[in-house]
């Protein structure tokens, strides 16, 4: 995480200098992989209503704890949280120069708030995570390998896929009052990285596959393109995986996510690393893959989404969704996506929500993301809502094909712990 808040903060260096700061002391108090995985054991053996309720939410926690790292930086480095929260207001406009000091504050004090949910566990993010969003019944939280960056996580990528199969089955067995299917992370650099795909789909319950190009490597062609710190034999074995995930996948209806937006790289040079002309290279060769470019392109590159909108006309299974999209500037981004639907028909049928929770938990009004976005949505493309909320994430899925080897693998993994599948997933006897 320390890697990453680098990476994500870029170039405001004294707010990364705070985060890391916050951090150092915040995963002093982490739980081990092992800790978590022992509790979880522990409520699956037990059953439902177990410690329903009695814990605190991890949002209304990390927000104590923010204020707490606030005061505490403010004390014992005020020069430094003056900066870091001149650099987290980020370019707002306020009416006076008090408004401009307190706002900074304000605006450090949810970026310390976000950085303190890194050291929540998995089970009491998970229940933020429905707990914030309680009209949702399905929730795809995709694990992301981050060994672009210059850290390495306290959990193996097993334990990891462990503790995520088990908040998965609370969620099965209904303890959690929702679904939780998790995506697997892949980075090509990892030994055995294409194993560990097989393995978390096959025996974890993963239902996907989220890649996260601005790591470091490209989503194809990395021997020819000669990707900066990556040697010409590296390159080759990068390109190997790629194409054995993207085989494997093809064949047994694995779909995809990726890291669709130029934006929080490892390096400035990957910046551009998951743009749509690096993934029509892919699509060409693996037209049947099912791909979802998450954030559909949006910050900073005008010309991705339109390019993405364009690749849906040729490629009928590849999806975009709206992540993490800011809510300030919503009014503008349905006007634009109205422009874009309206030049390409088909991209109108791939488009999907996405929240991207929890790292929208450093916006203000966070909580009222889903509610938001829903609302400006229904009041442009009333009769697509449901395609937008829904039904079209559930066709990327395969989850309303009961043909479909994902659908087929998570109906199995119900009936295995004697749960009755829900309605959102087709099964044989929804057939004609």
């Amino acid at each position: 995480m320390r890697g990453f808040v680098k990476a994500v903060a870029g170039q405001r260096s004294q707010l990364a200098k705070a985060l890391a700061w916050a951090l150092a002391d915040i995963t002093q108090a982490m739980a081990s992989g092992a800790d978590e995985i022992a509790e979880l054991d522990r409520l699956i053996e037990s059953g439902p209503g177990e410690n329903e309720g009695v814990e605190e939410s991890a949002l209304s926690q990390a927000a104590a704890d923010g204020e707490d790292l606030l005061t505490r930086l403010e004390h014992e480095q005020p020069v430094l949280a003056a900066a870091a929260g001149a650099e987290a207001a980020d370019g707002r406009r306020p009416s006076s120069p008090d408004e401009s000091f307190l706002g900074g504050i304000d605006d450090l004090r949810r970026y310390l708030s976000w950085a303190a949910l890194f050291g929540k566990n998995r089970l009491a993010l998970t229940r933020a995570l429905i707990d914030t969003y309680p009209e949702v019944d399905l929730f795809t939280p995709m694990l992301v390998d981050l060994q672009g960056l210059d850290d390495s996580p306290k959990t193996s990528p097993l334990q990891q896929l462990e503790l995520q199969e088990k908040i998965s089955r609370l969620g099965i067995l209904g303890q959690l009052g929702a679904q939780v299917l998790p995506f697997v992370g892949f980075d090509p650099r990892r030994f055995g990285a294409v194993a560990l795909v097989k393995e978390a789909v096959t025996e974890f319950g993963c239902i996907g596959v989220k890649m996260y190009p601005p790591m470091g490597f490209l989503p194809w062609r990395n021997r020819q393109a000669g990707v900066p710190g990556m040697s010409a034999e590296q390159a080759l074995g990068v390109d190997d995986a790629l194409a054995n995930l993207y085989d494997w996948c093809t064949e047994h209806d694995v779909p995809i996510t990726a890291h669709g937006n130029p934006t929080q790289f490892a390096k400035r040079a990957y910046m551009d690393f998951s743009g749509p002309e690096r993934w029509a290279t892919v699509l060409e060769q693996w037209g049947g893959l099912r791909l979802n470019l998450g954030h559909f392109g949006w910050n900073g590159r005008p010309d991705w989404p339109r390019r993405i909108a364009e690749l849906t006309s040729v490629h009928p299974r590849l999806y975009a969704d709206i992540g993490n999209h800011d809510l300030d500037d919503l009014d503008d981004t349905i006007e634009v996506l109205d422009q874009i639907f309206t030049a390409q028909q088909e991209m109108r049928q791939r488009f999907m929500f996405g929240s991207d929770w929890y790292m929208v938990a450093n916006h203000l009004d966070f909580e009222h993301f889903l509610t938001r976005v829903r609302a400006a949505y229904l009041a442009k493309f009333p009769t697509h809502l449901d395609s937008f909320m829904g039904s079209t994430a559930l066709t990327f899925l395969g989850f309303d094909d009961p043909t479909n080897k994902n659908n087929q693998r998570v109906c199995e993994r119900y009936m295995t712990y004697g749960a009755t599948p829900p309605a959102w997933l087709a099964t044989e006897s929804d057939s004609p």
